[in-house]
Parts: structure tokens; C-alpha cells; sequence
């Protein structure tokens, strides 16, 4: 027989752990002394702990493996196959989410310095026809957007750059704000399923040069509302704002990619 104080050194843990284990029903000692109290385990208790131990160092929450200790699970393979399978499902979605997080500071870290390039131009009206999605709702995807506009770009006639494409804030009839993908056409070009056509109005425009991954555009496009109230001389006027994108657009994540920001301004 083992003390417990022996068989949480055995175990790695403490006695306070294993006194916890008895209070869930995890696992009682085989004996406690009549005049001193001393709790006494078996062998047998000893390699029934070895595998809560372990399961609790893969991160099992102890509740789980309390509710499969009292309905029999040490001696059900399959109920501990099937406790150990969730657990590592959870794990890999945990590195999933780390890991995602990781290229996000990443991102962030390797924000260039590399000035906006901000200057005022003249654009002519055009128009701009893709796939559009509704912002700030619980499945607003703008990358998934541009997953699906993608492959259907050959249904489109290109009206200007034929490497250029555009993502375009805008807001609609019902005075919500939308998102689109999509290249320029005509304004009378035929309208493929599904998708959407907007005008951009001409006028002045900022146009402000991104560099870098997009997940950090918000930051440029704030940094180039700064310059606008900076300026003095210039305000936003109604009208949407818009990326372009043409042949220095390398990747959705490279430190290498430039992007065109456009905001619709007026004098102020």
C-alpha cells in the first residue's frame, strides 16, 4: 500500500490533487487508518491515476474525466478512446486559433513605415460589377467574397486595366453598409447572376498607396483620413470609398503588396 503523500510523488502532483480526486469520485483510497487518518492507495488505484494524470497533462477538463470515472469509463476503451479523440480535436483547434493569431502579429509587426504616398486626383464616373455582402454581420467574409467573385470573373467584359480589380464600400437603398468585388464595365454591360453593379461618381479622390498584408488596411485607411483633416483645405463628401487592385497586389498576405485607397473628397 502507498501513502498518499508516496503516491503523489510517484504521480508528479500533490496531495491536495489527489484529495480533490476523491471529492469528485475520481478515485477513493483503498483504506484510511482507523487512529491517524492516513489515506493508503492500492497498486491498482496507483495505475488507475496514471491515466487521469496523463489525461489531465493532454488538457482534459477534469469534469469530463469525473463524469467517465462514475459511469465505469476506465474499464470502456471506447469511451476513452472517444474522450481522448475529443480532446484532440479540441488541441487542433486551438493551434488553429493560435496560429492565426501568430500571422496576425506577424502582420502587425511588419507594418512597413513606408510613407501612404497620399495625393489628390480626378477620376471620371465608372462603374464596377461583382459580388456583393452586407457589413458587420455575423458572416460578413470579405475574403470568402473574393473566393467566389474570382472564379467568375470571366463573366465580365472589362471596361479599363484589365489587371485592375476593385473592393468597394459603399451603402445601399436601406442605408446599409455593404462591401463589393469586382472589376469595371460597362455600364450597360450585361449583369451576370447573382451579381451587382455600382457607380462610382467622378470627382476628387485621395488616393493613398497600402503596403503590406490587407488585414492591415484599416490601418492606412486611417492613417489617410489623418491626412485629409491634416490638409485643412479638404472634407469627405458623400460616396464610396474603394481599394484598387492591379499587378503590384502580390497576396492577400504578403509584406510585399501594394494596394490603391481611393476617398471620395471635396474642399472644404
Amino acid at each position: 500500500m502507498l501513502t498518499i503523500g508516496k503516491l503523489a510523488s510517484l504521480l508528479g502532483i500533490t496531495p491536495k490533487t489527489l484529495r480533490h480526486y476523491e471529492t469528485l469520485g475520481i478515485v477513493a483510497p483503498a483504506s484510511v487508518g482507523d487512529h491517524n487518518g492516513y489515506r493508503y492507495y492500492s497498486t491498482a488505484q496507483f495505475e488507475r491515476l496514471e491515466r487521469v494524470v496523463a489525461w489531465r497533462r493532454f488538457g482534459v477538463p477534469l469534469n469530463e474525466i469525473a463524469t467517465l470515472v462514475q459511469a465505469g469509463g476506465l474499464a470502456d476503451a471506447e469511451a476513452e478512446r472517444q474522450l481522448l479523440a475529443e480532446q484532440r480535436q479540441r488541441l487542433l483547434d486551438d493551434i488553429a486559433a493560435q496560429q492565426w493569431r501568430l500571422a496576425a502579429l506577424d502582420n502587425w509587426l511588419t507594418r512597413p513605415a513606408t510613407p501612404l504616398g497620399i495625393e489628390l486626383v480626378e477620376l471620371a464616373p465608372f462603374s464596377v460589377t461583382g459580388l456583393a455582402c452586407r457589413l458587420g454581420q455575423e458572416d460578413t467574409d470579405i475574403p470568402a467574397l473574393w473566393q467566389r467573385f474570382i472564379p467568375r470573373e470571366h463573366e465580365l467584359t472589362v471596361a479599363g486595366a484589365p489587371d485592375a480589380s476593385y473592393g468597394v464600400c459603399f451603402r445601399d437603398a436601406e442605408q446599409q453598409d455593404g462591401y463589393l468585388a469586382g472589376l469595371a464595365t460597362a455600364a450597360d454591360a450585361p449583369l451576370p447572376a447573382g451579381m451587382q453593379r455600382l457607380t462610382i461618381d467622378g470627382g476628387p479622390y485621395v488616393r493613398a498607396l497600402h503596403h503590406g498584408p490587407v488585414d492591415n488596411l484599416p490601418g492606412s485607411f486611417r492613417r489617410a483620413l489623418e491626412a485629409i483633416e491634416a490638409r485643412g483645405n479638404l472634407r469627405l463628401r458623400p460616396g464610396c470609398d474603394f481599394e484598387r487592385y492591379d499587378a503590384r497586389f502580390v497576396g492577400p498576405s504578403s509584406p510585399d503588396s501594394v494596394i490603391e485607397l481611393y476617398l471620395p473628397v471635396a474642399l472644404a
